[in-house]
Order: C-alpha cells, then sequence, then structure tokens
C-alpha cells in the first residue's frame, strides 16, 4: 500500500496461475471516493506484468512501479534455472501514477525485440556482460530514470559431459543418465549487473558491477539456488544522488548509480571483526561490527 496527497495506491494479486504477475492495482481519493478499481497490470498484448518495486518517486513523490515484461505462458518456465535463457522477460516497464483516474496512469514500456536497442537480445542475452540478468530490484533517480539492477547468469557448455555420453553411447542407458542428470549446460552467476531505462524508454547503459561469483549450477537448479547477491538503495535528497548496495557472500559494495562507479567496498570480515551494512537515514548506512574475539558488537551511522 502506498500514499500520495490524497490518494491511497493498493497493489493486489489477483490471479495465482501467473507465477510472477497476475497484479492489479486498485486507488481509492479519500475525497472524492473515487478511484481505479482493478486496474490489470499488463501491457496492451495482454502480456502479465512481474512488480519489482511499488515505491514514491524521489523527485515527484507519486507512486511508481517498475519491473518485467512477462512472456505470457512461458514465464512459468521460471520455476528452473534453465527457464532464464528460454525468454521469460520481452523487455521491462514503468508505471507512474499521477492521479486516481485511469488517464493519469502512464506506461512506459521497453521491449527487447522492437529494434529500439542493441543492449538486449530478443531472448534477453546481455552482449556487454555475456549473460542474462538475474532480476534483483528496481528503482527511480532524482531525474525520471528507472534502473533495473540484478545479477549476470551465464551458460556454458560442458564439454566434458558430451563427451562422457559420446563415448559410453553405445551402453545408451549411461549417456541417458548423464545427460537426464547434469544436463549438456552449466549455469553460473558472476558480477551484478545495472540497467538504465530513460524517461523515453530507451535504455542507455548497461554497468556490470564486479561481485563474488556463484557456484555453477545444472539447468534443473531452483530458482532459490541461484543468485549469492541481494540488492537496496540509499538516497540523498540534498544532493540528488543515488547508492545501489549490493552485498555477495564476501563483502558489500556501494555503488554510486549517477557518477557510474563504485565508491566503497567493505568486505563482511576483516581478522576477528565481521562487518554488515543496512540502510539507515538520507543518505546514511548502518555499519554493525562484530568483533569474535573481544566479544562486543559495535553500530554507527555513516554517511555515504
Amino acid at each position: 500500500m502506498l500514499t500520495s496527497e490524497h490518494d491511497v495506491y493498493l497493489l493486489l494479486k489477483t490471479d495465482g496461475k501467473i507465477q510472477l504477475g497476475g497484479y492489479s492495482l486498485i486507488s481509492y481519493n479519500v475525497d472524492s471516493k473515487a478511484g481505479i478499481l482493478k486496474y490489470p497490470l499488463e501491457d496492451k498484448k495482454k502480456n502479465p506484468l512481474q512488480v519489482m518495486s511499488f515505491d514514491n518517486d524521489p523527485a515527484t513523490g507519486k507512486p511508481c512501479l517498475s519491473g518485467y515484461i512477462l512472456n505470457g505462458k512461458a514465464s512459468n518456465n521460471y520455476v528452473s534455472v534453465k527457464g532464464m535463457t528460454k525468454r521469460i522477460y520481452k523487455g521491462i516497464f514503468t508505471i507512474n501514477l499521477n492521479g486516481h483516474e485511469k488517464s493519469d496512469v502512464k506506461q512506459l514500456f521497453t521491449y527487447w525485440d522492437d529494434n529500439s536497442t542493441t543492449n538486449v537480445s530478443r531472448k534477453g542475452y546481455i552482449p556487454a556482460t555475456q549473460g542474462y540478468m538475474w532480476p534483483g530490484s528496481t528503482f527511480r533517480d532524482y531525474n525520471g530514470n528507472t534502473y533495473f539492477a540484478g545479477s549476470n547468469l551465464t551458460r556454458k557448455v560442458r564439454w566434458g559431459c558430451i563427451a562422457s555420453s559420446v563415448i559410453t553411447a553405445p551402453l545408451i542407458i549411461p549417456p541417458l543418465y548423464i545427460l537426464g542428470t547434469v544436463g549438456s549446460l552449466k549455469f553460473r552467476i558472476t558480477d551484478g549487473v545495472l540497467i538504465k531505462q530513460d524517461a523515453n524508454g530507451k535504455l542507455s547503459e548497461v554497468n556490470a558491477i564486479e561481485a563474488s561469483r556463484g557456484r555453477s549450477l545444472i539447468g534443473r537448479a531452483p530458482i532459490y539456488m541461484v543468485s549469492p547477491h541481494s540488492f537496496y538503495t540509499v538516497s540523498a535528497s540534498d544532493t540528488k544522488s543515488t547508492f545501489l548496495i549490493m552485498n555477495d557472500d564476501k563483502k558489500s559494495t556501494i555503488y554510486n548509480v549517477d557518477q557510474h562507479k563504485i565508491v566503497r567496498t567493505i568486505p563482511y570480515k576483516e581478522g576477528n571483526v565481521r562487518t554488515s551494512i543496512y540502510p539507515a537515514k538520507e543518505g546514511h548506512v548502518i555499519v554493525s561490527e562484530y568483533n569474535s574475539k573481544e566479544k562486543y558488537t559495535k553500530f554507527s551511522i555513516e554517511a555515504i
């Protein structure tokens, strides 16, 4: 639920058959008692939308939704790692809610296959990172841009498995077992990925953020085993700056979205001290330091 001036907005899951989508939006004005009732979150071709963020725009204060355009029935293949490479997504979207009438809903869709971008292929492959984006989070900056943060999922051939299958081909059962359990492909999460969608829907940049690699996975692996990365943002209204915080299993990385660079890296463990960071007030983070030898925990609020 979000509020903006005299409007209340509710995001509801209305179709349980769509694993990642099936949402509707209800808007209610407390003064006029008018609103948008069960506004379906889908594009003009009835493709459902996967909502990754439902928050107030930092520049306007108006509610804003962003996420991914699902490829209809194919979106339910997402339950496995291999499914990510099967064109689960058709593109990305941003929806600005400027009021409580349908005419106040401004939709912005960017499709992988509409020839408007060369940053991402029709199936969601990103040439710059040589992989597919595993969705993490989405957020807005102070300049009307929407960012899509996630992990880079790479796919490589298991030549050893293919060779073993060829060698044992006369035995029939062994090659079927090898390809049926392990498969001919291996998948791995590498760096972080950040895609920018500007106010006109154009993908203007794709940036990679160095991070620790995940373990190698087979295509049938479930989605909860995949990414070791997590994301959240910290904003500073006085400087109109936005920072992306990316955590992996070794460190926290603070990335300045406006300057396109890493401004700080905080390892989780140095000697006897284990450090964690959390969001705090605008432009700040909470730093937690646990000293396992001295048996104490120190907290501090630090500016980014």
